[in-house]
């Protein structure tokens, strides 16, 4: 009884005491969602950096030094360590080809502790770079230095052969097969631009040497001094049959072509090479392509003839 006296106050609270008028439905009962608490700011977690791995620590070459015995003559230590006596002379500052029993000669091009390779990551690739014009640079003589291809350069900046270039233009430069290791290497070191070191001195293969086709092909060369995280030897090796064999950036002194890029039986192959040292430079605009610089002097070019 009380529970239907309390409904019918309720129904007569909601439609009006006097009811609703004939032909008047009951007006909608709305329900208001319940109160909801204040959104709460959930911070975004801080992100860690990714440490950058230091840079490696710089190789300091030990010669390998050959103590003079009683009988020995250079002719003989040359052939030892396969180089030449001129070779052999340069490197120990010698004016005379008399040597003495107890004389300690170093060797040129050999070390008690060879560099280690650098790992290569990622797959070779062709990188653009980019690279300021310096007086008396060409098209031809960019892509010599840096082991590039003058077409590809024509292309990527549209120039033609008849072009002029002039002094702080800046070209892009496709650089062909080098590793994730030397574009990375740019933020390893800091920027430093013009200084050029000596011509790196070649040791090995002598200049018009033969070499059987059954044997790889050892290139050596001297240090120029230790090199910064970001300087590379740049070996480059090539024809004038137009299938060069790739070109090598390397922190080493030395690098084998092995027999697979040898002539075929019966035939002959002649092939030049040369080495520099290349500086790869972080861009000073954020996002640009990083920068080459001459890090030397190219050294001299010489060739030898695979049969």
């Amino acid at each position: 009884m009380i529970v239907t006296v309390l409904l019918g106050l309720l129904v007569w609270q909601i439609v009006g005491r006097d009811g609703p008028s004939p032909g008047e439905s009951a007006p909608e009962v709305v329900v208001l969602p319940p109160t909801l608490p204040p959104p709460t700011h959930t911070p975004e977690p801080t992100r860690t950096p990714t440490p950058r791995p230091p840079p490696p620590t710089p190789w300091v070459p030990t010669p390998v030094v050959h103590t003079v015995e009683s009988g020995e003559v250079l002719q003989y230590i040359a052939t030892l360590y396969e180089i030449t006596v001129d070779e052999l002379m340069v490197a120990n500052e010698m004016t005379s080809t008399i040597i003495h029993s107890g004389d300690q000669l170093v060797i040129p091009g050999l070390f008690e502790n060879p560099p280690t390779p650098t790992p290569e990551s990622g797959t070779p690739r062709t990188g653009y770079f980019t690279y300021k014009v310096q007086p008396g640079d060409s098209v031809i003589s960019i892509a010599y230095r840096f082991g590039a291809s003058p077409e590809e350069i024509f292309d990527a900046n549209s120039l033609t052969s008849s072009s002029l270039l002039y002094k702080d233009d800046v070209l892009q430069v496709p650089v062909p097969l080098f590793s994730d290791d030397v574009e990375a290497s740019s933020d390893l070191a800091p920027r430093v631009t013009n200084a050029i070191y000596a011509a790196p001195k070649l040791l090995h293969p002598g200049n018009a040497a033969l070499v059987a086709r059954q044997d790889p092909v050892n290139f050596r060369w001297l240090p120029v001094d230790i090199l910064a995280p970001n300087e590379w030897y740049v070996l480059r090796i090539w024809t004038n049959q137009g299938d060069d064999p790739p070109t090598i950036w390397t922190k080493a002194t030395s690098h084998w072509m092995e027999t697979d890029m040898a002539p075929v039986e019966g035939g002959s192959r002649e092939y030049f090479w040369h080495v520099t040292v290349v500086r790869v430079v972080a861009p000073t605009i954020p996002g640009a392509p990083r920068e080459l610089e001459s890090a030397s002097l190219t050294s001299e070019e010489r060739r030898f003839t695979w049969q």
